[in-house]
């Protein structure tokens, strides 16, 4: 129950709050639930291969069949703050990207992101923000980590 609570307070304050510094701190809460994928390779030594293991940590968080719903609320948020404060409108981009790279059914990202900031102007800074922001996601969110699990062998 508190993570619905926490999730939903959060998105309550981006929606309602009226001051700056309320909403960056609401987007950057917003932003460190929105875990990153992450892997980690563990050599196995009894039979000579890696095996790795994927953990996709949004699903402890939001179960996968509300994602579509968060990606509905995200896509209202980024709308609202297409315009600014831009750290707010780059905490939104960001939670965006990260949960495109793990919704694999989400096939039509940015054809959705576009369509819902509509044809203003005005929100083309914000469609810049997220072409930046979700190709340094793929890269510098999904970095492999090498957990050693025995000695080291030199190269």
């Amino acid at each position: 129950a508190f993570q619905k609570d926490a999730w939903t307070t959060t998105i309550s304050i981006l929606q309602n709050a009226t001051e700056a510094e309320q909403q960056l701190f609401a987007a950057t809460t917003l932003k460190g639930k929105v875990p990153r994928p992450y892997r980690i390779l563990r050599p196995i030594f009894h039979d000579a291969e890696l095996t790795m293991i994927d953990h996709n940590d949004l699903s402890t968080q939001v179960p996968e069949s509300d994602w579509p719903a968060l990606r509905s609320q995200l896509l209202i948020l980024l709308k609202k703050y297409a315009f600014g404060p831009k750290p707010v409108r780059v905490q939104l981009c960001v939670c965006l990207a990260i949960l495109a790279i793990q919704m694999q059914t989400w096939k039509d990202v940015l054809q959705t992101v576009v369509a819902a900031l509509g044809n203003d102007v005005a929100s083309h800074a914000c469609i810049l923000d997220f072409l930046r922001v979700l190709p340094e996601e793929v890269t510098e969110g999904r970095k492999i980590t090498l957990s050693v699990c025995g000695p080291l062998s030199p190269l």
